[in-house]
């Protein structure tokens, strides 16, 4: 009779959809932590993060980056906000999504030499079909953002100051004022 940690492996294995998968998977549970396969590729997840980056478009945000982003077991754990569309709304700009999301979370976990060298270092991992775990996606993004981070900033202050700008002619315009340089 199988112990339901066997059961539960064994289950976890079966819902593997490619070898890579249930390789990763496999090796996952003979160091004692759970996994949990996923339908994604994690190279997929981490080229959307980088598109929505270097477009600064929320649309780029597609099922895998958002299911990364809310679902834990080596991801990130925010809320839902109800659906992809609503997660694009809360994260309109990179900026956004790096300020409000990935920086947040990723402070919360533990700072020792474990978590900063090992990308599965989580009790738990959630597992790609190409074989990447969560945890290797999330290093993958966090390197990306450190990379476009400059750039991504500067795009958000220039739309920051750009609709403040317009917002200013706007009422000066509504009193018969103008807005000049200073």
């Amino acid at each position: 009779m199988e112990s339901p940690q066997e059961r539960r492996e064994r289950e976890t294995l079966e819902r593997c959809t490619t070898e890579a998968q249930r390789e990763r998977c496999q090796r996952l549970h003979e160091q004692g932590k759970t996994a949990y396969p996923y339908k994604w590729q994690g190279k997929t997840i981490v080229a959307e993060f980088r598109r929505y980056c270097e477009s600064f478009d929320p649309e780029k945000i597609g099922p895998g980056l958002y299911d990364w982003s809310i679902m834990g077991s080596g991801g990130l754990d925010d809320i839902a906000h109800y659906d992809l569309h609503g997660f694009r709304g809360t994260y309109p700009h990179p900026a956004h999504y790096i300020e409000g999301l990935l920086i947040p979370e990723i402070s919360r976990w533990p700072i020792d030499d474990t978590a900063k060298d090992d990308p599965n270092w989580f009790h738990s991992q959630g597992v790609y079909t190409d074989g990447m775990t969560k945890g290797e996606v999330a290093f993958r993004i966090i390197e990306i953002a450190a990379e476009q981070k400059e750039r991504v900033y500067a795009d958000w202050k220039t739309k920051r100051d750009a609709k403040a700008l317009a917002q200013a002619e706007q009422l000066a315009a509504s009193v018969g004022m103008k807005v000049v340089s200073a």
